[in-house]
């Protein structure tokens, strides 16, 4: 069974440098895309190590973001 993710790009994911901190942007770009629609209910997003990459912040932010969100029902988080 193949398994529909996503990346920054679908995400449409931007981060200011400027702005707020990364993780907060990042957490609030991700709970927006779920409350719209954006994100659909069973679609896999990237890995950490992934959406880092792609996004040119350290796993750390990505991972505290994730773990919020899975903390707030947004997401839920599975290894492997």
């Amino acid at each position: 069974m193949a398994i529909d993710r996503t990346s920054s790009l679908d995400l449409l994911v931007r981060l200011d440098r400027g702005g707020a901190p990364l993780r907060a942007q990042l957490e609030e770009q991700l709970r927006d895309a779920v409350r719209s629609g954006r994100l659909a209910p069973g679609l896999a997003l990237p890995s950490s190590r992934a959406l880092a990459r792609e996004l040119g912040v350290s796993r750390g932010v990505v991972v505290d973001a994730y773990a919020q969100l899975g903390a707030e029902g947004y997401l839920v988080a599975r290894q492997g």
